[in-house]
């Protein structure tokens, strides 16, 4: 059943709960028009892109948390993508993989080139590859990377998905930009 929606008009008058210990409910005003609905919030995440950091405030969402900043980020980011391709990837006696990697002309990007690794992911641990070729300049320009991989390719469960996979990650996280606004708080 969909949520129903109630317009609320501009310059109503609106009480909230009162807070622990105080008698008297909070009174305001509206200023605009808001609408209400009766929808559950369930995730809510803090991503602070200067610091390539994010955080998990879900918690907020389900029983208003502890007390916290909620604009705070935490937790680095994790650079990587995930490729599967099963009937490629389990070619037997597959000698050599080149991937082609379509880069954006970077306009307005100030970073250098990146470095990455690949890695094909593995039940017993994954299995890092060494490229035979990268013309992309660590991922600045357009080019093919050219891996040897195993003979035979482990098969992976990645995200409730099995199947063999590859994967493609930065080494280091990414340079902060001192330069600009972080977030602040506790």
């Amino acid at each position: 059943m969909p949520a129903e929606t109630v317009i609320v008009p501009a310059h109503t008058k609106v009480a909230g709960a009162p807070a622990p210990g105080d008698g008297a409910p909070v009174v305001f005003e509206t200023t605009g028009e808001i609408a209400l609905t009766d929808i559950t919030l369930e995730k809510v995440a803090a991503l602070d892109p200067h610091a390539d950091c994010w955080s998990d405030k879900s918690a907020l969402a389900r029983d208003g948390g502890p007390g916290e900043f909620v604009f705070l980020a935490r937790t680095p980011v994790v650079h990587e993508f995930y490729l599967r391709h099963d009937p490629i990837f389990a070619t037997p006696g597959m000698s050599s993989l080149r991937i082609r990697l379509g880069m954006s002309d970077g306009s307005g990007s100030t970073r250098g080139p990146l470095d990455v690794e690949w890695r094909i992911l593995a039940p017993s641990g994954d299995v890092v590859l060494t490229p035979l070729q990268d013309s992309t300049s660590g991922f600045t320009k357009t080019g093919d990377v050219v891996l040897a991989p195993p003979a035979q390719w482990p098969e992976y469960d990645l995200f409730g998905r099995p199947g063999r996979w590859l994967a493609c990650g930065l080494r280091h996280p990414l340079p902060v930009d001192h330069a600009a606004p972080q977030a602040s708080g506790p």
